[in-house]
């Protein structure tokens, strides 16, 4: 569980966050964000869409470094080493201290992060219309007004990533023009933007990517322009998955099945490679060997497409594809055969195109037979657990552990009892004893052990004494090693 900063070390100098299997849990077993993969690039506008109570406030915090993962890894590529420079958060929960005016905490940041840009500091003023609050107490302002002032203070500094919780449909025309214009060029400048939830006119006139999540997992990651393709419109698209994650219609593959399946496809593939290596050492050129690689290389590419599609969140757009390219290789393959068996009529004496047509049609049977079957008749996947379902157990295991434990408690207070009745005698010699003179401890002791009476002795030995005379007691015992118990009755007179 980490956050990196790495100014260094990155493959792609686009990168700016990579987020690696990120889960939150505030309470034990429910988990706000599960399993979140996923990249963000410089200057790229993400908006985090999902219905109430999917996470995106707690995905925001999370990349806006406000709190800390459960699990999981949040890498950044800032150029700015100081995290708390790089990010800028404008949270929707406002508190400040009572007294504090509007240009106090603007000071306050200036000198902070060291703001000396007065061109900038004056631009944001008039952009967020605050040249008449400036003298206003912070605790005197709307609710919107405080929300706007938190994303004056999350630009002031001028970050590298600015992460909106709130950007409030109330706001007047006129300023949202001006806020959207400002976002507009911060991102053209290489600033990268995400924000959680904007309504349909932000949405479309300033982001070109949105991520879907739903209670808390990856639900659909899509660019903006491939939504308005294939969905008419962002309204539409949102709309669709929204109705999906209330039917609780997203599907997730099994592990197990996952693991199954792909292995087969690549033990398959390998198995069909080996024999065109042994059968074709010198790799002719001729037009049936370029068909085989051609088919091999398809092959590839629909192994490389299973992959992705089962290491990623599960999404139709990644299922479709992947059964697309399941399809153009049977196709391929189905092409390759017919042509081998075309030349083995021809030529009947070469073996080696028997021994590989063979298994040519072996993974030709197997990708009709078994994966596009899976695929068709979502054999492959299992409607996921909700986290109502989830809660219920846990519940009926706690009530279970709870009853468990209560019996034993009182199991253990009853033999607690018990043992407090059986000692009540020797309790009360021994508050006795404990109260008298040494000098007259031999007369207690003898008036005390009348009855038949087990003494310890300064060895831990126990002696058994009927009428212990004070002789013996005066050999065996001292004030402070004295225990008292009266004997086990004879067999006779029955057990306690």
């Amino acid at each position: 569980m980490e956050k990196t900063i790495d100014q260094n070390n990155h493959a792609d100098d686009n990168t700016l966050v990579v987020v690696h299997n990120l889960s939150k849990s505030f309470l034990h077993g429910v988990w706000s964000i599960k399993k979140v993969n996923f990249k963000v690039n410089r200057g790229e506008a993400i908006a985090l869409v999902g219905n109430n109570g999917a996470g995106k406030t707690v995905l925001g915090k999370l990349i806006g470094n406000v709190i800390q993962q459960t699990s999981g890894i949040i890498d950044y590529f800032f150029k700015e080493p100081n995290i708390f420079k790089a990010i800028g958060y404008q949270s929707r929960e406002q508190s400040w201290p009572i007294g504090f005016k509007v240009k106090d905490v603007i000071d306050l940041y200036k000198a902070i992060y060291d703001v000396q840009d007065k061109a900038w500091i004056a631009k944001l003023i008039d952009t967020f219309g605050f040249e008449q609050i400036m003298d206003k107490k912070l605790s005197k302002l709307n609710i919107l007004s405080l929300q706007m002032f938190a994303l004056f203070l999350a630009f002031l500094y001028k970050p590298e990533l600015i992460v909106i919780d709130e950007f409030s449909s109330s706001v007047d025309f006129e300023h949202k023009m001006k806020i959207l214009n400002l976002l507009k060029e911060y991102k053209n400048q290489g600033g990268t933007i995400i924000i959680i939830q904007p309504e349909d006119f932000i949405l479309n006139a300033l982001c070109n990517r949105i991520i879907t999540l739903n209670k808390g997992e990856m639900q659909d990651d899509s660019s903006l322009r491939g939504i308005v393709k294939e969905h008419g419109s962002t309204f539409e698209y949102i709309r669709k998955l929204a109705e999906e994650a209330k039917e609780n219609k997203r599907r997730v593959a099994t592990n197990r099945s996952f693991q199954i399946l792909l292995k087969k496809f690549r033990t398959a593939f390998k198995e069909l490679e080996a024999v065109y290596k042994n059968n074709f050492p010198d790799h002719e050129g001729d037009k049936i060997n370029i068909q085989i690689k051609n088919t091999f290389y398809q092959l590839q590419l629909t192994e490389e497409q299973l992959a992705k599609t089962f290491s990623e969140i599960l999404i139709q757009k990644n299922i479709n594809q992947a059964i697309k390219e399941l399809k153009q290789a049977l196709k391929e393959l189905t092409q390759t055969i017919y042509t081998v068996k075309k030349h083995i009529k021809n030529n009947p004496k070469e073996k080696k195109y028997k021994n590989i047509v063979l298994e040519l049609e072996k993974m030709a049977t197997f990708i009709e037979k078994k994966v596009l079957l899976i695929f068709e008749n979502d054999e492959l996947f299992s409607i996921e657990e909700t986290e109502e379902e989830v809660s219920s157990l846990e519940k009926k295991q706690l009530r279970i552990l709870k009853k468990k434990y209560i019996k034993e408690e009182i199991k253990i207070i009853k033999l607690e009892r018990k043992l407090i009745k059986k000692n009540k005698i020797v309790g009360q010699r021994l508050e006795t004893l404990n109260h008298v003179e040494h000098k007259d401890v031999l007369s207690a002791l003898q008036q005390s052990v009348d009855e038949e009476t087990i003494i310890l002795n300064n060895d831990e030995e126990i002696k058994i004494l009927k009428n212990p005379t004070a002789e013996d007691l005066q050999s065996t015992v001292t004030l402070n090693t004295i225990k008292t118990k009266p004997l086990p009755k004879d067999d006779d007179e029955g057990d306690d």
